[in-house]
Order: structure tokens, then C-alpha cells, then sequence
């Protein structure tokens, strides 16, 4: 989870996910979701290779389902690691207007 955390950190990987925010979420909703499983997929088909699944749609699912075994599901680690992946992925982008002490 750490090398997926970088990877959506990214400068590039990040403005490419606002942009697609601002073009798509609100207008064309399905196609967001389509775009933003694309975008994902070009920082999972680096990372998950390296740790034994395919750099594929069908890697990530495996990798989801490996977060459910329970000695990786109690993980504290783990579950800090999630978040704060979900937290960068899901979070509404500061527009062009804004920024962090507002």
C-alpha cells in the first residue's frame, strides 16, 4: 500500500485525477468512474507486479481480496494506509481559488 500511496501522490497522477474531477465527476458521472479506473490502472500496473499480482484489472481485485484475509484486515497498519489512499483519492480537489488554510 505504501507504493500505491506514492504513486497517487504524484504531482502528475494527482493534476491528471483534478482534472478529471473537473471535467467529468459532475456532467458525466459514469464516465468519470470509467476515466478514474483507467488513471488508477496506470499507478496499479506499476506497483502490483512488484508485490505478486498482475499490474491488471484482474490483479487489483486480487489484491482487494487479500486485504480481506484477516491478518491483513485487523492490520492497523494497513487500515492507516487505506485511508489515507481513500482520503487522496476521493477527496473533492482544491480548485485554482483555494488553499489549505481556508
Amino acid at each position: 500500500q505504501q507504493d500505491l500511496l506514492q504513486g497517487y501522490s504524484d504531482e502528475s497522477f494527482r493534476l491528471k485525477l483534478t482534472e478529471l474531477h473537473r471535467t467529468l465527476a459532475n456532467e458525466k458521472p459514469r464516465k468519470f468512474k470509467v476515466e478514474r479506473q483507467k488513471l488508477l490502472l496506470t499507478v496499479q500496473s506499476q506497483v502490483l507486479p512488484r508485490h505478486g499480482f498482475e499490474g491488471s484489472p484482474r490483479g487489483v481485485f486480487q489484491m482487494v481480496q487479500a486485504f480481506f484475509e484477516p491478518t491483513l484486515a485487523e492490520n492497523e497498519e494497513i487500515f492507516r494506509l487505506n485511508e489515507m489512499i481513500s482520503y487522496i483519492l476521493d477527496a473533492e480537489p482544491l480548485s485554482a481559488n483555494q488553499n489549505l488554510e481556508d
